[in-house]
């Protein structure tokens, strides 16, 4: 979706879902959908079903008083069928009976105050025209209308126009242009070339060790095998690894009373300068505790 710069709009991930889209500007609320044929098979592998979350999120807007536009693909055959008896007459050059979803449309845009704006006959003709070419060769292309344009009723007269494209040679879809006028507050951005930046050279102390150390760390770069090397300097030699048994013991005596006593020791083996022992006697236990 591109939106020109200077219109104050917000991505509205609250209102999005599966397959659409949903940006706010002021009180509107633009849905870009996209929905995969009825025919495809991609509901048992999807978390939420796209046209659920679509008919929740439309719910939602309604009540809250959103006026809304839904521009996309949503493959659905409407024909000329009204969302609500009492919308604007449609006159689509696809003459087919509505789909299942195209009918399941019509309920949720007549449910939520939604009415068609594609295939409206006050737009003219151009309104109603073929949106999907299927097929290669123009004799047995099959033509159908199943991208969509629907608005809030109460801003339909805001609405100066709607048309359908002629197809681009090469693309399966015409692309759709709606004209509304909307109440919104142009911000004039100005948007200038950024700046290099000048490289800052950082001058770091080097007299004691320490610093000599914290140059070469920061100097390994990225590199996590140069890092350790800068930090506890270079391997001297490699010996294969060991297998060490430690043993440990530790007991209390007189638990609870005044004269108890606990004691622990770690045992690495004869004479290891690692072998250490305790002991705790008294009120320090409960310090420990």
């Amino acid at each position: 979706m591109l939106i020109r710069a200077g219109i104050p709009f917000q991505y509205r991930e609250d209102f999005s879902g599966p397959d659409f889209m949903v940006i706010q500007i002021n009180r509107h609320l633009v849905y870009n959908v996209y929905l995969l044929p009825e025919s495809t098979q991609w509901a048992g592998d999807l978390e939420n079903d796209p046209c659920d979350a679509l008919a929740a999120s439309l719910a939602l807007a309604f009540n809250a008083g959103f006026d809304v536009s839904v521009h996309g693909d949503l493959n659905a055959r409407t024909g000329s069928k009204f969302a609500y008896p009492t919308d604007p007459p449609r006159c689509s050059m696809d003459k087919a009976a509505a789909s299942p979803r195209g009918n399941w449309l019509c309920n949720r845009f007549g449910d939520y105050g939604l009415a068609f704006a594609s295939g409206t006959a006050r737009f003219g003709a151009q309104s109603g025209k073929f949106t999907s070419f299927q097929g290669k060769k123009e004799e047995t292309m099959r033509r159908t209308v199943i991208n969509c344009v629907a608005c809030s009723k109460w801003i339909f007269p805001k609405i100066s126009s709607f048309t359908v494209c002629d197809r681009v040679p090469g693309y399966d879809h015409a692309a759709t242009i709606l004209c509304i006028k909307l109440d919104i507050d142009i911000q004039l951005v100005r948007y200038s070339s950024p700046r290099k930046k000048k490289r800052l050279d950082i001058s770091l102390p080097d007299k004691t060790d320490l610093d000599k150390l914290i140059i070469s760390t920061l100097g390994a770069g990225k590199d996590s095998a140069k890092k350790i090397a800068a930090l506890y300097g270079p391997v001297v030699s490699v010996t294969p690894p060991l297998a060490v048994t430690v043993h440990g013991v530790g007991s209390c005596l007189n638990a609870g009373k005044i004269t108890a006593a606990a004691g622990a020791a770690a045992y690495w083996g004869p004479n290891a300068r690692l072998n250490r022992s305790g002991r705790v006697h008294g009120k320090l236990l409960e310090l420990m505790q």
